[in-house]
């Protein structure tokens, strides 16, 4: 789909946003170290394009050298990085960069390394001659005001991959955690499609039920198994709809817009997934072809169609699936089924017995429970029906494997958002890391000065935190803005938690918030070990 896309490229826009603020960062602290030799060029003639020359072919040096060695990090990483994504995202084929690929990073570095340049190639070109020439080689007392933007742009960013990671998290631990109404640990699944081309045995009813009958009895008999079924609409996939109809009596208007999943089971179906059965009973051998036809249906049917009144005895049909006028009497009630999708609440199901629905039995899945767990109930199943009939292909899977399947796409999203935004909190670190240890350097005649005149090391520490924290605070309110208006992008992805859940906005301002402190705190407290005498001397 579409939408984990457009996740996926607006992640890595935002790694890319942090790294160019750094970047960016990076050069305007140069271009102030360089001040003395502009202002050499200045007065030498150099023009103002001339002096934004060379800051723009730095930055596209800079810029060129990190796309060639990801360029290079991607054709090795592609294989792995294959095996990493479910293959609902990539569809089976491997991640291997194409000549497309490659045009789009060769545009990227020059971008990136023209507007990495623009800043302080534009600080250095705007320098006046002759307040250069006074200041000398005196570092400036403060960090330029494009540094401090860029500090809370990059806190802005991390804020919105924190909080979408947050989202993802709690929505997938709530995942992990849903009962899907059957069991999966120990459970074997196999399905089969029997041919109906002329001279197949399976082509008649009665050709199909001799080959389940025969399945349902040879699983049974494995050692270990303890109960065996099949059905024609597995969990998770595919099963057919429509109205359903009770004999002689109306159903309510509610009712009307209420369509439900029609399924054909037989053997011990409901223990083998551990489907509880609530009132009345199962299937017995009896209900076959021939005899009167019967139905089981789920609690959210019973809710739905007869406000949780006892539906044992009633009759119905759903005369527009599989061409069947009889109706059916309902002889049990069964546990709710998440068989839709873990994330789809139940809906209303009917279940019938094969023998009595045999249109439905050209393609039917195997299911049998081992108490056991034995590793070779695969291969046991595989000798079961090649007993029966060696033609008829078989590939015995976990159901476990089958569930993992459903969890895939969430737990990629969630640990590719993770991953993304623990980059982007290192990145923001170092960023605000380097902006304040940049202040300290350029202030140590001003930190000298204080402490000379009696401030304390308390005092001053305080002071430089005050001023690294600003921006990082005000990167914070920005960045929990955008979060609130991001986060519709995540809104069809989250299960059981709300985009506004404020544990997740909370949880990323806090742990920012703390990584900002630390990061600003070391060059802080290096800011009060300078010493007033020698500080003075230098000046």
């Amino acid at each position: 789909t579409t939408r984990p896309v457009t996740l996926l490229l607006a992640a890595v826009a935002c790694l890319l946003l942090i790294a160019c603020a750094n970047v960016v960062n990076l050069l305007l602290a140069r271009s102030v170290s360089r001040r003395t030799q502009t202002t050499l060029r200045i007065a030498l003639g150099a023009s103002r394009r001339d002096i934004i020359r060379v800051f723009v072919m730095e930055s596209l040096a800079l810029s060129v050298a990190g796309g060639l060695l990801g360029a290079v990090l991607m054709v090795w990483a592609g294989d792995l990085a294959t095996g990493l994504i479910p293959a609902t995202f990539r569809e089976g084929n491997a991640l291997r960069p194409d000549m497309t690929v490659f045009a789009v990073l060769v545009g990227l570095m020059f971008l990136v390394g023209v507007a990495c340049g623009f800043a302080p190639a534009r600080a250095a070109s705007g320098l006046d001659l002759k307040t250069a020439i006074a200041a000398g080689s005196q570092a400036v007392a403060s960090e330029p005001r494009a540094m401090r933007v860029m500090v809370a742009l990059e806190v802005a960013v991390g804020v919105v991959l924190l909080v979408g990671a947050g989202l993802l998290v709690a929505s997938l631990v709530r995942l992990e955690t849903v009962d899907p109404g059957f069991r999966h640990e120990g459970v074997s699944v196999a399905s089969f499609t029997l041919g109906s081309a002329p001279g197949s045995p399976y082509t008649q009813p009665q050709g199909r039920a001799r080959f389940y009958d025969q399945l349902l009895e040879r699983t049974a008999a494995i050692p270990g198994v303890a109960a065996a079924g099949v059905t024609s609409s597995f969990p998770f996939g595919f099963s057919p709809n429509a109205d359903l109809e009770e004999e002689g009596v109306p159903l309510p208007p509610a009712a009307k817009d209420i369509e439900t999943h029609y399924r054909v089971i037989g053997g011990r179906y409901f223990d083998a997934l551990g489907i509880p059965l609530r009132a009345g009973r199962s299937f017995a051998e009896a209900d076959r072809a021939g005899t009167p036809h019967v139905a089981i249906v789920n609690e959210e049917t019973a809710r739905l169609l007869w406000n949780g009144a006892s539906p044992i005895g009633r009759r119905v049909r759903i005369p527009s699936v599989d061409r069947v006028q009889e109706f059916a009497t309902i002889v049990g009630v069964v546990g709710n089924v998440r068989h839709r999708a873990l994330t789809a609440p139940p809906v209303s199901e009917i279940y019938f017995p094969y023998q009595q629905r045999p249109f439905r039995t050209f393609t039917m899945t195997l299911v049998a429970h081992s108490e056991s767990e034995r590793a070779s109930l695969g291969g046991m199943l595989r000798e079961v029906v090649k007993s029966i009939d060696p033609a008829v292909p078989v590939q015995p899977t976990p159901l476990a494997a089958r569930l993992d399947t459903q969890l895939g796409g969430a737990r990629f999203r969630t640990r590719l958002f993770a991953g993304f935004a623990f980059t982007a909190l290192i990145l923001a670190a170092f960023g605000i890391f380097g902006v304040v240890s940049y202040t300290v350097a350029a202030r140590t005649r001003e930190m000298g000065i204080r402490l000379a005149l009696g401030a304390r090391a308390k005092q001053v520490r305080r002071l430089v935190l005050k001023r690294a924290m600003a921006p990082v605070l005000v990167g914070l309110v920005v960045g929990i803005t955008v979060a609130a208006f991001a986060s519709r992008l995540l809104a069809d992805m989250l299960f059981g938690v709300q985009r506004s859940d404020p544990f997740a906005y909370g949880g990323a301002a806090l742990l920012l918030l703390a990584v900002a402190a630390a990061a600003a705190w070391w060059p802080a407290h290096r800011a009060t070990r300078v010493d007033p005498l020698s500080t003075l001397r230098a000046q």
